[in-house]
C-alpha cells in the first residue's frame, strides 16, 4: 500500500480483491471532526463515548453493534437499568 498522505490508497485483500482506504491520519482527523460535530449538536455523552472509542479503544465491529443498539433505543434503556442498580 502506498500513496500521498490524505489520498485514497489501493490495497489488495487476502481474497485478491482491490480495496481503497484513506491514509490512517486522515481517517483519525475525520473521526475527530465527526465527534466535534456531534458534540456541537449536543449529543448524549454515552453516544459521544461510542463515537470517541471508534478507531481508538474498540474494534469497528463492536462500534457498529453499539451504534445499532443505540439507534434501536435499547442502549438508553439498558443504561438507565444499569444506573438504577448502582
Amino acid at each position: 500500500m502506498c500513496g500521498v498522505p490524505g489520498r485514497l490508497l489501493s490495497a489488495q485483500t487476502p481474497g485478491g480483491h482491490l480495496t481503497n482506504r484513506m491514509d490512517h491520519s486522515v481517517e483519525m482527523q475525520i473521526r475527530a471532526e465527526i465527534y466535534r460535530a456531534f458534540e456541537t449538536l449536543g449529543a448524549d455523552k454515552q453516544l459521544l463515548g461510542i463515537i470517541g472509542s471508534w478507531g481508538d479503544t474498540l474494534e469497528d465491529a463492536v462500534i457498529l453493534d453499539l451504534l445499532k443498539t443505540w439507534n434501536s433505543g435499547q442502549y438508553k434503556a439498558s443504561w438507565k437499568t444499569l444506573a438504577k442498580r448502582e
